[in-house]
């Protein structure tokens, strides 16, 4: 059986080939690539529940033997998004929550549909021949059309052939050929450039994005070897202390994960705690931790 998705009433996906197809305009299709497809399955599958970045990079790579860093998680999420929005999302339909993770928005419908048909593979290669270069179909003449031309061919004198070519020098037909080449070269170098220069942006984004994360953290206490960060919403004693008592139950791991950052908002019945290993400034891992409090 073949599982697929109906978000919104708008668009199909498509997880074994990976396809987000408009149901408005089917020849509206966007392949993604593989980790921004299980991004979005996971999404679809822990709907009403926040995904963490932990919890992506342990299902989308760690469960297949990948181990990649916080810029790819943050690229692929861009690449995701750019997708949706490419094949006709009127409006993102995923909700960032800061300092904690990502979710589908509250007013987005998923239909789960069972199917005995699987789309083939062909129609993705399609697709993308659609997206990309389109295939050059050259018209020939039927056989009517051929053996009337050949009788011309053969009936017209030789003299009128030669009479009929123009004289081109031969200096200005290497010029022309000459300054074809050069363009296409121009052209591809351009291009080739302009790649590179595009992803070294993306990354310069995700890596100012990472660093940016932790910028409303406050250092709190250091105790027995842990550094406890707290966000700056928490400003009066009380809300300070409600807030360590859910950094405090992890003392015992401070000798593996000394960073602890906790984050909690008075108007809001919940809490995290991320815990790494070395400081949001460096190359570290992090495991978190999420709260939701009983009144």
């Amino acid at each position: 059986m073949h599982r697929y998705y109906i978000i919104n009433n708008i668009v199909e996906f498509h997880p074994t080939t990976r396809q987000l197809r408009n149901l408005i305009n089917p020849t509206q299709m966007v392949v993604l690539n593989s980790p921004a497809s299980r991004c979005l399955l996971l999404l679809i599958e822990s709907s009403n529940t926040i995904v963490t970045q932990q919890e992506f990079m342990y299902n989308v790579w760690e469960k297949l033997g990948l181990v990649v860093s916080a810029n790819t998680y943050y690229q692929n999420i861009c690449l995701l998004r750019k997708g949706l929005k490419e094949v006709g999302f009127p409006a993102d339909p995923i909700t960032t929550i800061p300092r904690i993770g990502l979710t589908l928005a509250r007013e987005t419908q998923v239909q789960v549909i069972e199917s005995a048909d699987v789309l083939p593979i062909a129609n993705v290669e399609e697709s993308k021949t659609e997206e990309g270069a389109r295939p050059v179909h050259h018209d020939t003449p039927d056989s009517a059309d051929s053996d009337h031309i050949g009788s011309l061919r053969a009936s017209e004198p030789v003299s009128g052939i030669v009479a009929a070519v123009p004289d081109i020098p031969a200096e200005q037909s290497l010029n022309k050929a000459g300054i074809r080449k050069f363009s296409k070269l121009f052209f591809l170098i351009t291009a080739l450039i302009f790649s590179i220069l595009l992803a070294d942006i993306k990354v310069i984004l995700a890596q100012f994005q990472g660093s940016r994360y932790f910028e409303n953290y406050m250092l709190a206490v250091n105790t027995n070897g842990c550094h406890f960060f707290l966000n700056k919403e928490i400003h009066n004693t009380d809300e300070k202390a409600a807030a360590l008592t859910y950094g405090n139950q992890f003392k015992p791991d401070c000798k593996k994960f000394p960073w602890v950052y906790i984050s909690r908002y008075a108007m809001l019945p919940r809490a995290s705690v991320i815990r790494c290993n070395k400081p949001m400034t460096r190359p570290n891992y992090c495991i978190s931790d999420y709260f939701i409090e009983d009144h």
